[in-house]
């Protein structure tokens, strides 16, 4: 596969970035104990889950251009349905579910600009099941700021490339 770097400088941005804040959001959940997971088990759970699905969604976005449907969906229904289960323990099916609207709304928001595309905003609810109401919004942080220092990057790196480079 070979993508062009001026044509994805900013549509898999997100992706990848989410990918980078969810290594970066585990990491500070391991490290801070703030009492609010007892049980670690659910991070390893979701330490796997997480970085496949994003990792099968920048694939898809890249290639494609587009993150199915099919793909947000079933990792949205597998993640409350461990939580259901009690097989992954954290955030409550409420935060959870709380987590997914405000993940939605807040990337709707951008959305509703031209900013992010409509797969960006129902990857952003998947990001929100995951982590919960409580700890979304450090997420996406996290992901919007990698996703400006990758366009940033890619700005930088695709004069130098001038047409040439393969990602």
């Amino acid at each position: 596969m070979s993508v062009n770097l001026e044509s994805s400088s900013s549509w898999s941005a997100f992706l990848w970035s989410g990918l980078i804040a969810s290594v970066a959001l585990h990491a500070e959940l391991l490290v801070l104990d703030q009492g609010a997971f007892p049980d670690r088990k659910w991070l390893l759970v979701q330490s796997a889950i997480l970085p496949t699905y994003l990792a099968i969604a920048c694939y898809w976005d890249l290639r494609w251009r587009l993150i199915p449907n099919w793909l947000n969906c079933s990792t949205f229904v597998l993640v409350f349905a461990l939580a259901a289960l009690n097989l992954i323990v954290g955030p409550t099916l409420i935060d959870r579910l709380l987590g997914a609207l405000t993940g939605f709304g807040c990337i709707l928001f951008g959305h509703s600009f031209g900013m992010f595309g409509a797969g960006d905003v129902k990857a952003a609810a998947v990001l929100g099941a995951f982590w919960g109401r409580e700890f979304v919004l450090d997420g996406l942080t996290y992901s919007i700021l990698a996703g400006g220092g990758i366009a940033v990057l890619s700005l930088v790196v695709s004069p130098l490339c001038q047409g040439s480079c393969r990602l």
